[in-house]
């Protein structure tokens, strides 16, 4: 017989945890959204831009897309830099770059709690 997983929110082992998110709630950015997986793990992000890019970071034919990321508790770890890195990679796919050349586009993520989602 199987051993049953007991969760502390007692959801059942196939049932995901409810989702909510909320934007435009971060008055100097110009656009922000919050991300919440069953009010336990909590991800807040910025968005500021297109604005002018650095020289070192201007780019001929699109956008620069420059992500921060910082964790709930203490600085950036390695598994920080993977998140960030494949938050990069996964935006610049999303924003219509090549619209803005020779621009940046700059995402904050700042986790609030982060219970394992």
């Amino acid at each position: 017989m199987a051993s049953r997983i007991q969760r502390p929110d007692r959801r059942a082992e196939t049932e995901i945890r409810a989702l909510s998110c909320r934007q435009g709630f971060l008055k100097q950015a110009d656009g922000s959204a919050q991300f919440s997986a069953g009010g336990r793990s909590t991800v807040i992000c910025g968005v500021y831009g297109p604005a002018e890019a650095r020289v070192y970071d201007e780019r001929l034919d699109s956008a620069f897309v420059e992500v921060r990321y910082r964790p709930d508790i203490g600085v950036p770890q390695t598994g920080d830099t993977w998140n960030r890195e494949w938050l990069r990679e996964l935006f610049e796919r999303v924003i219509m770059c090549h619209l803005h050349p020779r621009t940046l586009v700059q995402l904050n993520f700042q986790v609030v709690q982060n219970d394992g989602s």
